[in-house]
């Protein structure tokens, strides 16, 4: 009986704390925005995208109806190693790396995208879909 005890108490703690980040949406999006223009900066030039549309998307999430945003999304993805090298979507990768980001949160955002053959929609539509999920701005 114990050990079911604790078993349940570790798979809802998992489920809290997974979520639990000290850091606001904010200071995470600031981050990744810093780390992309400083170790990907060909991703604005390769997709097309201007400064102001990247900085549109991290600093006010405003929805890209771009598609070289859409691409500069993917190009980051691939760089993250968010897409593997088949081309497929890495979705443990991003939720390791990503503070607030959930099993959960990214599962749904993939399905919604997983007819999408469009690369550059499909990573877009994740990020977008995570950035505006239910519970990002906790």
């Amino acid at each position: 009986m114990s050990w079911k005890v604790l078993l349940v108490v570790s798979v809802v703690s998992y489920a809290v704390f997974a979520f639990d980040s000290k850091k606001t949406t904010r200071e995470i999006l600031d981050k990744w925005s810093a780390k992309a223009a400083k170790e990907y900066p060909d991703c604005v030039q390769s997709s097309g995208a201007t400064q102001e549309e990247v900085d549109n998307f991290f600093q006010l999430q405003t929805r890209a109806v771009s598609p070289n945003v859409k691409c500069y999304i993917y190009c980051l993805f691939k760089s993250f190693k968010f897409i593997n090298q088949d081309g497929t979507f890495n979705k443990d990768e991003l939720v390791k790396d990503i503070e607030k980001a959930t099993d959960e949160m990214i599962q749904f955002c993939a399905t919604n995208f997983a007819n999408e053959t469009d690369p550059c929609a499909f990573t877009y539509g994740i990020a977008d879909c995570a950035l505006h999920y239910e519970h990002v701005y906790v």
